[in-house]
């Protein structure tokens, strides 16, 4: 199986470092082939013949916390579930500008029931819930930003959740599938 793993808060503002080529080996180091870390976020795909998400979850959480000393939430992914989700294009029909971000929210467990009104504020909306992913916009100005969508995220959802850039998503599923 082909999986996706996103982990959760590395390399952000100079905090929580963690190379690539540190990342890829602790990766191979668990038995996973086809390692390929993607960006400076850590977005890494590899294969395994394991079949759970929360079970891979688990591992790479405890062995990444075992090498780096402190605790990393990773959310894992198949390949199918993230190509489903392009294949869905939540943001076909919004109108993006230049200060349009789109951003795709990684859960660990699915909701257990559908919000009947998609949270919004001031520059930021989540328009669409897939699966174990809410996709939002947010309309950047000076006085809201992403970090201002990210807050209210996790205090709704956990600190568990982890946010990709729609593009950084796509990106990734594209790395796979030229490097397989």
């Amino acid at each position: 199986m082909n999986y996706i793993a996103f982990l959760r808060g590395i390399n952000v503002g100079g905090n929580s470092m963690v190379k690539m080529t540190e990342l890829k080996k602790v990766f191979e180091g668990l038995g996973y082939e086809d390692v390929i870390t993607l960006l400076n976020s850590g977005n890494v795909c590899f294969q395994t013949d394991q079949r759970s998400n929360s079970s891979l979850e688990k591992n790479i959480e405890l062995t990444l916390e075992k090498v780096f000393g402190w605790p990393i939430s990773v959310i894992v992914r198949s390949q199918t579930e993230v190509e489903e989700l392009i294949a869905i294009n939540p943001f076909q029909t919004l109108h993006v500008t230049s200060d349009t971000r789109l951003y795709v929210t990684f859960l660990k467990e699915f909701l257990e029931a559908q919000p009947s009104k998609l949270a919004s504020g001031p520059g930021f909306r989540i328009i669409k819930i897939v699966g174990q992913a809410i996709c939002s916009i947010v309309t950047h100005s000076t006085s809201q930003t992403t970090t201002d969508l990210m807050k209210v995220l996790e205090e709704k959802y956990g600190r568990g959740v982890t946010t990709r850039n729609w593009n950084t998503v796509l990106k990734v599923a594209a790395a796979w599938q030229a490097g397989n």
